[in-house]
């Protein structure tokens, strides 16, 4: 089995990873047998020292691992790529993540405790391409996203605080952008980021739509079915493609902003 992946999943007496416990990972690491762990998920923090020691791990997800209250565990797991944080509501700190000079996908989803301070701790990330900021209900403060240097993908969907979108003007290699369901009401600013292709403002009150026209690299736009007609015409004919979301079509504009996401 030298050289080989070992899918958690497939360990006899484990119907899925999530039932693997610290003691189980002692044992796999402490066996002769030479193993290489590319993916795991998590489910006790007391996993996460021993992962460390996992040279090939490229991926973790500690998704709902409500006892981890900041990064300092991962810093040195220093082949993660992809990170999934998710509903980790506990979570407070990303500090320590600066530590790992490959990961370019982050998931913050879901993390309620996470305010603006946690986003002051993430330019240090050089690397980092998509940051999922889902249904954290304590964002009002974007600025320090900017300093985030090849940061492409930002889902801000339910953020409910943020009220200015504005400093995003300056990541200049945002690509795709989703203020859906956030307090946005302006996005004259974002007209001028320089990369943006993709904007997502699905119920929200924008009162600005028709400045986008400005922008030299929007070329789709997700907006609600009640913008009028004539602005939406306008949007149109400058060139965009506008796609109106109803309410029924909520899963639908997810599924294909998803897809979006990954094709970055």
């Amino acid at each position: 089995m030298r050289g080989a992946v070992l899918d958690f999943a497939s360990i006899r007496g484990h119907e899925s990873p999530h039932r693997i416990k610290s003691s189980t990972l002692v044992k796999l690491q402490n066996s002769r047998r030479g193993f290489k762990i590319t993916s795991f998920r998590v489910k006790e923090i007391d996993c996460i020292p021993l992962l460390a020691q996992a040279r090939c791990l490229i991926e973790l997800d500690c998704s709902a691992c409500w006892d981890l209250q900041d990064c300092s565990l991962l810093q040195d797991c220093q082949r993660i790529q992809t990170l999934d944080l998710s509903d980790c509501r506990g979570l407070q700190s990303v500090a320590g993540l600066q530590s790992l000079p490959d990961l370019y996908q982050l998931d913050l989803s879901k993390c309620s405790a996470i305010t603006d301070q946690a986003l002051k701790e993430l330019p240090g990330c050089q690397r980092l391409k998509t940051l999922l900021l889902r249904s954290c209900p304590l964002i009002q403060d974007v600025t320090p996203l900017t300093q985030c240097p090849e940061l492409r993908v930002l889902d801000l969907t339910h953020c409910t605080a943020l009220e200015d979108a504005a400093p995003l003007a300056h990541a200049k290699n945002l690509q795709l952008l989703n203020l859906n369901l956030t307090n946005v009401s302006s996005v004259s600013n974002l007209a001028s980021c320089p990369r943006l292709q993709t904007l997502s403002a699905a119920r929200c009150s924008i009162s600005d739509l028709d400045s986008l026209i400005l922008s030299k690299s929007l070329r789709g736009l997700f907006i609600s079915d009640a913008c009028p007609e004539e602005i939406v015409t306008m949007l149109r004919d400058a060139g965009l493609s506008v796609s109106m979301v109803e309410g029924d079509d909520e899963a639908l504009l997810v599924q294909s902003l998803s897809q979006k996401v990954w094709s970055f």
